[in-house]
């Protein structure tokens, strides 16, 4: 069984949550802009508060990966 490599690892977990955020990000815009019967669409009034949830989660996941990749050089 091959050993487990801290690096590799922790760069496909950083790759895993781009691809999370952009999703997370995608669909939230998506059912904030649909369409509701009667109202205007505007992002902004609809959902106020889209933007700042998705850079507080992003940055704590990128930090929280960041972190760990810079202490798996002290593990080599």
């Amino acid at each position: 069984m091959n050993p487990f490599r801290p690096k590799p690892f922790l760069f496909r977990l950083l790759g895993a949550i781009f691809i999370a955020e952009f999703w997370v990000i995608g669909y939230s815009i998506y059912r904030c802009s649909q369409v509701r019967p009667g109202e205007p669409v505007v992002l902004a009034e609809r959902c106020p508060k889209i933007g700042d949830r998705t850079q507080e989660m992003f940055t704590l996941a990128t930090a929280t990966v960041l972190s760990l990749l810079t202490d798996t050089g002290k593990m080599d």
